[in-house]
């Protein structure tokens, strides 16, 4: 519900913290290759807020039958590169205002919420059991196959995050064409993917996979359904009692 950015935490981060890349050899796009020239120097010049820009976009995604989730809290980059150190209350000063604004638009409070950057904390599991959230989506990863109860907390549902582009949790059609791969490689992974499993949840950014990508994405679905898979939202699959583990 912030700004997208923080220039004051980007330059921290790129030029005063020490860099460990080891491991993590995820490709992705550019901000300028995903956005557009003037999409991206507009993003670069003013940092709007994200969500508090856009009142009738929220209102619209809830009329029309999806499911909006809370996504961090006053800043985006400020929560990925710092809140590994943030204390108790310093979560719940982020997350209370940005809650709030939300609700307004919405006409009712949230029941989903991820952190930014995947950047979740146990900490911040029990702020948002007291704050009224059903589930939390910060884990991530193709081996994950349950819903689990969050961590510090008894009623507060982890649901992963299961087709991404791996290792770095980046956006799934994003990392398949920087890997250069075609339309009919990428239905081929994702078919691999669906195999098998009770459930999948995939990760991509609604600008580029429903702007760029719309005509793969609408292939995406059609396979889903032809494979019998129900479509829900997150809310409906974190109360699914056979696929939920306590503990």
């Amino acid at each position: 519900m912030g700004r997208g950015t923080s220039r004051r935490s980007f330059i921290k981060k790129k030029f005063f913290i020490k860099k460990n890349n080891a491991g993590d050899s995820t490709q992705k796009l550019s901000n300028l290759s995903k956005l557009g020239l003037w999409h991206y120097l507009f993003m670069a010049i003013t940092n709007p807020q994200v969500g508090n820009s856009h009142p009738k976009i929220i209102q619209d995604l809830e009329m029309s039958g999806h499911e909006v989730g809370l996504h961090g809290g006053s800043n985006h980059g400020e929560w990925q590169n710092e809140s590994h150190s943030w204390s108790k209350q310093k979560f719940l000063d982020e997350v209370a205002p940005a809650l709030q604004s939300l609700t307004k638009y919405l006409g009712k409070k949230p029941t989903g919420f991820s952190s930014p950057g995947w950047k979740g904390s146990i900490q911040l599991h029990g702020i948002l059991e007291s704050l009224g959230f059903a589930y939390v989506a910060d884990a991530h990863g193709g081996d994950l196959k349950n819903i689990t109860c969050a961590q510090n907390a008894s009623t507060l549902w982890q649901v992963p995050t299961n087709i991404i582009g791996e290792p770095g949790g980046v956006a799934y059609l994003e990392n398949l064409r920087a890997l250069g791969m075609d339309d009919k490689g990428i239905l081929k992974d994702f078919t691999s993917r669906l195999n098998g499993e009770p459930f999948s949840v995939i990760y991509d950014h609604p600008c580029y996979a429903g702007i760029k990508e719309l005509p793969m994405l609408k292939e995406m679905i059609a396979l889903v359904r032809s494979k019998g898979f129900k479509i829900v939202t997150l809310n409906t699959l974190a109360k699914t009692p056979n696929l939920q583990i306590a503990s």
